[in-house]
């Protein structure tokens, strides 16, 4: 346990166990469990509070009331509830810059479904298949938020928030050129080529995943085919190696990385399993 090493004043109580502060120089917003308690602004946080976390806003800025300037008591409460349990779950902790990308994310969302204006559709089943943790994560927190809150998360704002668990972990950078590449391969596959896909669909989910996987670099090790079968399988479903194409260069284009040949047969074998028998619109 950490404890603050000079004097803070209480600029607002965020909930319970969280508090924005200051020096003359910059805010702090400080969690630990209790902090909050009979506690209201202009007070002071002695030097030798224990606490759990503590974020520095720049030098000079207001950065963390600026987050929450806007929002009515029982949106920052519920944002810093689930703020804690989300850094409770990441091991190398969250950053001041993610911190406030994060508190401000979630002020949004619990503003949506406060207001009923929720979002019902958010990559709800990609989500789940592609970060299954982060998924797990963010449906017991938002358990957590009803227990605490009696307020029901809706299963597109949940992934939502799973989203932003696996940006911690991941960086922002890599999962949006990920989200790039899918949404481009979908409009692909149903726009220009006109195949009905359905989200659901367990052979579409393991696509996405082996895209997951090859924008991560993390399918080096998987064994190779042979040439032999390569060609084979080329001249097998010449209907689909035009959309391979297609999609191998989405991704080059998107990465700037010149992919290995045998990748054409990976995708090809997962577009035979998704699309074969489907007929077009």
């Amino acid at each position: 346990m950490q404890q603050t090493t000079k004097n803070y004043k209480v600029k607002k109580v965020l909930n319970n166990s969280s508090l924005i502060v200051h020096d003359r120089f910059r805010e702090y917003v400080i969690i630990q469990k209790g902090i909050g308690f009979g506690i209201k602004a202009d007070m002071q946080i002695k030097k030798g509070t224990p606490y759990e976390r503590m974020y520095s806003s720049p030098l000079g800025s207001n950065q963390f009331s600026n987050v929450v300037n806007g929002f009515n008591d029982e949106i920052i409460s519920i944002v810093m509830d689930t703020v804690q349990l989300i850094v409770a779950y990441e091991e190398n902790g969250v950053n001041h810059t993610t911190f406030v990308t994060l508190a401000n994310h979630l002020a949004a969302t619990y503003t949506r479904i406060l207001n009923g204006e929720a979002i019902k559709q958010f990559f709800s089943y990609e989500i789940k298949a592609l970060y299954p943790e982060s998924y797990d994560k963010a449906q017991k927190i938002s358990q957590a938020i009803y227990r605490k809150h009696e307020l029901m998360i809706p299963d597109a704002e949940v992934s939502y928030i799973a989203l932003h668990i696996q940006n911690i972990q991941s960086g922002e950078k890599s999962i949006d050129l990920l989200n790039a590449i899918i949404s481009e391969v979908y409009d692909l596959l149903t726009i220009t080529y006109k195949f009905d896909i359905k989200n659901d669909d367990l052979n579409y989910l393991r696509f996405i995943t082996h895209l997951r996987f090859l924008v991560e670099g993390t399918e080096q090790e998987k064994r190779q085919l042979n040439e032999h079968v390569n060609d084979a399988l080329v001249k097998s479903y010449p209907e689909y190696t035009g959309i391979c194409d297609d999609i191998l260069q989405i991704i080059e284009d998107l990465t700037g990385v010149k992919l290995a040949k045998q990748e054409r047969v990976y995708i090809l074998i997962h577009l035979v399993n998704m699309l074969e028998g489907k007929a077009r619109q």
